[in-house]
């Protein structure tokens, strides 16, 4: 349902990037990539989809100061978010549910363990390949890394089917997307330095097999290794 890659995207024509975009500060574009300065710049638009089939992450660049870069969230709130990242050695998702009982959430505490992490190989600044699929039947997460899966986990069924669970947000077409900001528990906006060269999102769970093809054609295509 939304599809990030600068090759298809004209900068006289913002229909090409998505529903409702608008550019905030943001002018970071070129045949390589989007670029975000990590100050003041980030994209907004709309995401309007089901999600009853569940979703798909991918995200292929570099992140220079990890965090949540890619969020749908009620303006300047954390209570009504969905929202995903990448620090070093760590893949990061939530929604605003305190309680996930998955073994990636970051607390164990009973009522407060909503911020999932998955363990990576992964140094800031470095380029990488990352997909995060749910499968909503099961109440499965995993995590991919270079087109390889790294683990799975389950959650707490209200955490994707119950009220300001992630279907409901990512569903919700009152509240924008952002890349490139995210609104933390600090109180503000977060503005993320980074590099996309390629980010799409799925409103169903791709399989294995779709993951590592999906992989393998962005990386040739973008033949990255001997550019940059």
């Amino acid at each position: 349902m939304f599809n990030v890659d600068s090759t298809n995207m004209s900068n006289n024509d913002l229909t090409t990037w998505g529903n409702d975009v608008e550019l905030h500060g943001f002018e970071g574009q070129t045949d390589k990539g989007l670029f975000f300065d990590g100050v003041d710049d980030y994209i907004s638009f709309k995401s309007t989809e089901d999600y009853s089939k569940g979703f798909t992450w991918s995200f292929y660049g570099r992140v220079y100061s990890g965090d949540r870069f890619f969020a749908k969230q009620l303006s300047d709130s954390t209570n009504y978010s969905c929202r995903f990242g990448l620090i070093k050695n760590q893949i990061i998702f939530n929604t605003s549910k305190k309680l996930a009982n998955s073994t990636w959430s970051y607390s164990q505490d009973i009522g407060n363990n909503g911020n999932l992490v998955c363990k990576c190989n992964y140094n800031l600044g470095d380029i990488t390949y990352i997909d995060i699929t749910f499968d909503p039947q099961k109440n499965q997460f995993s995590a991919y890394q270079d087109g390889k899966l790294l683990d799975t986990t389950t959650t707490e069924h209200d955490y994707w089917h119950g009220v300001d669970g992630g279907k409901q947000i990512l569903e919700d077409n009152r509240i924008d997307c952002y890349l490139g900001r995210f609104f933390g528990g600090v109180g503000e906006w977060t503005y993320v330095k980074l590099d996309i060269y390629s980010m799409r999102l799925y409103n169903r769970e791709l399989n294995e097999s779709e993951i590592k093809s999906n992989y393998e054609k962005t990386v040739t295509f973008h033949n990255l290794e001997n550019e940059l």
